[in-house]
């Protein structure tokens, strides 16, 4: 009878933990895909940088946050258009990571290219 009982609380359980996974509607402000890993790879490498020069979080925080807004206002964007299409593209499956495949895969291109570029320069 406590075996049933486990299993009964354990599919009820599992039941009420289930979730909607519907997709929101795409923002209509949406940032394309293209421009999102541009803006991401700017912000990564911002990033880095700060984080170098200011190992302490406490440091490097409001320095970013600036630095990040001036990476948005060069492209004519705001934080919050920004926010509402990193929001939806979170909320699908998996396209946060194909995002930052595409961001890497487009650094590891520029570092490539600048290693070239200084073996070059080196001949």
């Amino acid at each position: 009878m406590r075996k049933w009982t486990l299993i009964i609380v354990f599919l009820g359980a599992l039941f009420a933990c289930e979730t909607s996974l519907e997709v929101p509607d795409a923002p209509k402000d949406l940032i394309p895909e293209d421009t999102m890993v541009q803006i991401m790879e700017d912000v990564m490498l911002l990033e880095q940088y700060i984080q170098s020069r200011y190992p302490r979080p406490d440091q490097f925080e409001l320095c970013l946050k600036k630095s990040g807004d001036q990476v948005l206002e060069k492209r004519g964007m705001e934080y919050e258009r920004f926010d509402r299409s990193l929001n939806y593209y979170a909320s699908l499956d998996g396209k946060m990571k194909e995002l930052y495949s595409m961001v890497m895969t487009n650094m590891n291109q520029k570092v490539n290219e600048l290693r070239s570029q200084r073996a070059k320069n080196k001949l």
